[in-house]
C-alpha cells in the first residue's frame, strides 16, 4: 500500500506541475523566475564595440603598421618564405589588421619587391610566446584590402 501511495503521489505532483514555454523573444528566465523579455539581436548589432571601433572577435579597421608589428612580422620571413617556397630580397610592412582571440591574429600587406605584394597572418598567443605564421596569400595587389584568410 505506501508503493501504491508514493506511486500515486508521485503521480499527483507530477501531475501537478505545469510546463510553461517562455513566450516569443524571452532570452533567458533565471533562477527565481525572473524573465529578460529583450528581442534577440544579431552578433553583430550587440556585440560591444571598442573604442578604436573594433568588435572584439571580428577583424579590426587595417592601420598602417606600427613599430611592434613590423618587428614581429619582419622576424617571421624565414616562416613566410618555407610557406611560399620564395625568397625575398625586400620585405616591408606596410600595414596590418588585427583580430584579438585567445591571443592576436595579425594579418599584415608585406611589400616583398618588384611591386608584389602579400598579405600574412601571423598568430601570436596569449603571453607573446612564439608567435607564428599560420597563412600567407600571395599574389596581392598594393591596393587590395586587407581581408580575414586562412
Amino acid at each position: 500500500t505506501i508503493c501504491v501511495m508514493r506511486s500515486v503521489s508521485l503521480f499527483a505532483v507530477a501531475s501537478a506541475i505545469s510546463i510553461r514555454t517562455p513566450p516569443s523573444g524571452v532570452l533567458f528566465q533565471g533562477a527565481a523566475g525572473r524573465r529578460d523579455s529583450e528581442k534577440e539581436v544579431p552578433a553583430a548589432q550587440s556585440a560591444t564595440v571598442q573604442a578604436d571601433g573594433a568588435v572584439p572577435g571580428s577583424l579590426g579597421p587595417s592601420h598602417a603598421a606600427t613599430a611592434e608589428e613590423v618587428q614581429l612580422v619582419s622576424g617571421l620571413q624565414g616562416q613566410v618564405e618555407a610557406k611560399t617556397t620564395s625568397k625575398y630580397s625586400s620585405f616591408v610592412v606596410n600595414s596590418c589588421a588585427t583580430q584579438v582571440v585567445a591571443g592576436v591574429n595579425y594579418f599584415c600587406q608585406v611589400d616583398v619587391g618588384g611591386g608584389h605584394f602579400i598579405h600574412v597572418r601571423v598568430y601570436r598567443p596569449v603571453g607573446n610566446h612564439g608567435a607564428v605564421v599560420t597563412a600567407v596569400a600571395t599574389g596581392k595587389a598594393e591596393v587590395d584590402k586587407i581581408e580575414y584568410f586562412g
